[in-house]
C-alpha cells in the first residue's frame, strides 16, 4: 500500500476557516482605528479653530476697519468662526489667508459626530454666541432663549462653559473659561 502525501479536506478548511476568522478580526479593528482617527482630527480641527479665534482677538489682528471683536456660533452640526465686520469675502486662488479662515465654517452634517453645550449647572440653548474683543480678548458668551433672544452668561455665576464633541462611540470635551477666555480640551468634562 503506497502513502499519498498532501492534506486532507478537512485540514485545508480548518487553515481557511482560520484564515477567514483573523482576517475579520483584522478588518474589524482597522475600522475602529480608522473612525477613531477621524473622530479625533475632527475634534482638533474644532479645537485649533476655537483657539485661533482667540489668539487674533489677542494679537489686536484686525481684517476690516472697525471690526472690534471675533465671534464663534456653536450650533450642533455647524461651527462659524467669523470677525463682527461680517464682511464679504473674495478669496484669491490657491492662497489661504486669515480672512478665509474667519469666515469658515467647520460643516458636521456629512458625519455623525455632534456638539452639545452647557455649563455647570445645565445644558445651553443652541446656537450659542462666544465673542473675544480685539485687543483685549475679553471674553462675552451668550446663549439664545427662545423668547429673548442672546442672554450673556454672567462671569460671577457661570465661570465656564463647554462644548462636548461626541459621536456613537467617542466623546471629547473643549472647556472655555468665562472670566479669562482660555481655551482648553479634555477627555472627560472638567468644567464644574
Amino acid at each position: 500500500m503506497s502513502k499519498k502525501k498532501g492534506f486532507t479536506l478537512i485540514e485545508i478548511l480548518l487553515v481557511f476557516a482560520l484564515i477567514a476568522i483573523l482576517g475579520t478580526a483584522a478588518v474589524s479593528n482597522y475600522l475602529s482605528t480608522t473612525r477613531t482617527f477621524s473622530f479625533l482630527n475632527k475634534y482638533k480641527e474644532v479645537v485649533a479653530a476655537v483657539r485661533n479665534v482667540r489668539t487674533f482677538a489677542v494679537a489686536n489682528k484686525q481684517l476690516e476697519p472697525g471690526m472690534t471683536r471675533y465671534g464663534i456660533k456653536i450650533e450642533e452640526k455647524n461651527i462659524l468662526v467669523f470677525d463682527d465686520a461680517n464682511t464679504p469675502y473674495v478669496k484669491d486662488e490657491g492662497v489661504k489667508t486669515d480672512k478665509e479662515f474667519l469666515n469658515e465654517s467647520i460643516k458636521l452634517t456629512d458625519t455623525d459626530y455632534k456638539i452639545a453645550t452647557g455649563t455647570s449647572s445645565g445644558v445651553l440653548a443652541m446656537p450659542v454666541y462666544v465673542f473675544y474683543e480685539n485687543s483685549t480678548g475679553e471674553v462675552k458668551i451668550f446663549e439664545t432663549v427662545s423668547e429673548v433672544g442672546l442672554v450673556e452668561l454672567k462671569k460671577d455665576t457661570t465661570k465656564c462653559i463647554y462644548l462636548k464633541f461626541y459621536n456613537a462611540g467617542d466623546q471629547r470635551f473643549i472647556d472655555i473659561n468665562n472670566i479669562s477666555g482660555l481655551i482648553e480640551s479634555f477627555n472627560e468634562n472638567k468644567c464644574k
